[in-house]
């Protein structure tokens, strides 16, 4: 896999960092939850993390964002449809926005003296549909199956690791 080493230099502060690194907390509980099929807990947890992720930006570098305007309204627009799911599949197909929202704030922002691995399930689907971050390399929980329920849960393979020191 392709290892990619973040300049710190080049991201937000150790405090701006530390705060992202917090927020993938948020994310793996919510990744877990989708692999488990738990749809009311998925829910909750990508609320809850839309929320911290606004919360947090109110004290963060606004312009270390490619476009500070547009990360907002597309935040704002998916808490709106996160609270309108029902359904495992509605929860999941949040997530995909949500999981690439969170991509692009951890590329701007940085994560504190952690490396994370970027899981993707088919290597001839694109990334930006359905791949997952995670803090270890051996993880098997896919976000997109359900553990006891789809031979998908089983499908995951590493195929990139940001590294940020």
């Amino acid at each position: 896999y392709k290892e990619i080493i973040f300049d710190n230099s080049n991201l937000g502060s150790d405090y701006e960092r530390q705060m992202v690194t917090d927020v993938l907390v948020d994310y793996m509980l919510l990744k877990n939850s989708l692999a488990k099929g738990k749809a009311a807990d998925a829910r909750f947890t990508s609320l809850t993390m839309i929320s911290v992720i606004a919360d947090y930006r109110r004290v963060m570098d606004p312009d270390l964002l490619t476009d500070p305007k547009k990360f907002s309204d597309d935040m704002a627009a998916l808490k709106e449809k996160v609270k309108q799911s029902a359904t495992l599949e509605e929860v999941r197909t949040n997530f995909i926005t949500l999981n690439n929202l969170f991509a692009d704030f951890i590329k701007s922002y940085g994560l504190y003296n952690k490396t994370v691995y970027i899981f993707q399930c088919n290597e001839n689907e694109t990334r930006s549909i359905r791949y997952w971050i995670s803090d270890l390399m051996t993880d098997t929980r896919n976000p997109y199956a359900d553990q006891n329920k789809n031979s998908d849960a089983g499908c995951y393979k590493v195929k990139e690791s940001w590294i940020f020191r």
